[in-house]
């Protein structure tokens, strides 16, 4: 057909090169009905009247009309070149990651809109290995993630990449945090991290629209902050105006070191049972707001409850203003008159709230899936899933007997221990004697000092040396450790 053609039928203003598309399309795809002929001419000219029905007209694949109207949105984006084919057009959409999670459509189809999904199946969310370059979303990566090659104990991806990434720790916290069973989703949810900022830089803290709640509600976050510093007067959630309420991860007072929240006209209002700020770990936080706890509408009993780590940390109950429901709700860690800078790693890295008090089984559900990601057994500041010696090992008590004025050798097998990782031990340090008129302790024929360390495979030239002629017990005490715990 020529540009004459097209235009008796109504497929005006086209240039010499979109007739050469035109017909080069229709004999690519046998678009051979007016239907198709007309679905080329709306793509080709980015019409603004092209629908979804257009591509599957032309026989892109797959049939995209079922699919989330996010990547509805993302293939009418697409920008065809005059010299593209069809081909070519079902290449770029292929290529398309509407996600952003290193997966393309072609691969994930309509997993596209889910970023938490795991194309390699290797445990790890597509979009957690996209933030790294040691980590491909299409291959296995979870050899990587633990291996130890300094032997140290601790994974070297920890180490030399996740530790000190903010925006991959929120896609850790997060991947299992998506996939909790409530009964109900979120009215919102955030899962990009929010650095911690003080008032004179916390301008770029984001405002978020809440109206969607409407009575009980209920609040959850996971929040790390590093030290404390002396810090006071840390807001994270709410709005301070018009006797709006304001969610506070330490009170005003820095002396106090409280969790509380305040509300114009109220005052500050710590939590019933005095709940500490917990600094130094990432903490998992969850307050239900509860418009009529006691279901007499002539009463105002509004409250709000804490549960920090799912414990149950107090409440406050006062003449509030409805919940936490602002069209502009500050979201993000703000502290005011700041004299300490925050970590880069200080911040929030989960929220989600929901129009409804979330029961004991939801909030264990969320408890649970942000532990499998946060938890750190041992407190040394490494996730469990990257410690290799998460536990510390338990040292057990014995009892040995020798003869009169006969010494007892010890062997390593004298020095029980229990230990949830299954090491062995490598060494025990003596941290108190025995009573010295009944025996002491040698090491190669020299006394035993208080907090001296013996390595596991010398404990054989450990002696207990009785005093002579003494028939009685003696005993000493020691720790244990099994390579870095």
């Amino acid at each position: 057909p020529t540009e004459s053609t097209y235009n008796t039928i109504g497929l005006t203003s086209l240039s010499s090169a979109q007739v050469d598309q035109m017909n080069a399309w229709l004999q690519e795809q046998t678009l051979n009905n007016a239907n198709k002929i007309t679905s080329a001419y709306q793509i080709i000219t980015a019409s603004s009247n092209k629908t979804i029905d257009d591509y599957n007209n032309i026989g892109i694949t797959p049939d995209l009309r079922n699919f989330d109207q996010s990547i509805i949105e993302a293939v009418l984006a697409v920008t065809v070149a005059s010299t593209d084919s069809i081909a070519d057009l079902q290449s770029t959409i292929d290529a398309l990651d509407v996600d952003s999670d290193g997966v393309t459509f072609g691969l994930e189809q309509d997993e596209d809109v889910n970023p938490w999904s795991d194309y390699d199946g290797d445990t790890l969310s597509d979009k957690f290995e996209s933030y790294f370059t040691s980590l491909d979303p299409l291959v296995d990566s979870s050899a990587i993630v633990t291996e130890d090659n300094d032997g140290n104990d601790k994974a070297d991806f920890w180490e030399n990449e996740l530790s000190t990434s903010a925006d991959g720790l929120a896609a850790w916290v997060n991947q299992s945090l998506a996939n909790a069973p409530l009964q109900s989703g979120p009215v919102l949810q955030k899962t990009d991290f929010l650095a911690a900022q003080s008032n004179s830089s916390g301008t770029s803290n984001p405002t978020i629209d809440l109206q969607a709640i409407s009575g009980d509600a209920s609040y959850d976050a996971i929040i790390y902050v590093k030290e404390d510093l002396s810090r006071s007067n840390i807001e994270w959630l709410g709005n301070w105006s018009s006797n709006k309420t304001v969610l506070k991860f330490e009170q005003d007072s820095s002396a106090i070191n409280e969790i509380g929240l305040s509300a114009q006209g109220l005052g500050a209002e710590n939590f019933s049972f005095g709940a500490d700020t917990p600094y130094g770990r990432f903490v998992h936080l969850h307050y239900i707001y509860l418009a009529d706890p006691d279901g007499d509408p002539s009463t105002d009993d509004q409250k709000f409850k804490l549960y920090i780590d799912n414990q149950f940390a107090g409440e406050v109950s006062q003449v509030f203003a409805g919940p936490i429901n602002y069209a502009d709700t500050t979201l993000g860690l703000i502290e005011y008159s700041q004299t300490q800078p925050f970590g880069s790693t200080d911040g929030l890295y989960a929220f989600s709230a929901y129009n409804a008090a979330l029961n004991e089984t939801e909030r264990q559900a969320l408890f649970d899936a942000s532990q499998v990601q946060i938890l750190d057994s041992d407190g040394d500041g490494v996730l469990n899933k990257f410690d290799l010696n998460e536990f510390a090992p338990v040292a057990q008590n014995n009892t040995l007997t020798t003869d009169e004025d006969v010494n007892l050798a010890f062997t390593s097998n004298h020095f029980v221990i229990s230990d949830q990782d299954g090491d062995s031990l490598t060494s025990i340090t003596i941290t108190r004697l025995p009573d010295a008129s009944k025996g002491v302790l040698k090491l190669n024929s020299v006394d035993v000092t208080v907090n001296q360390t013996i390595d596991a495979s010398d404990i054989g030239n450990l002696v207990y040396v009785p005093v002579t002629d003494v028939v009685d017990a003696g005993d000493f005490t020691y720790t244990a450790k099994d390579r870095v715990n």
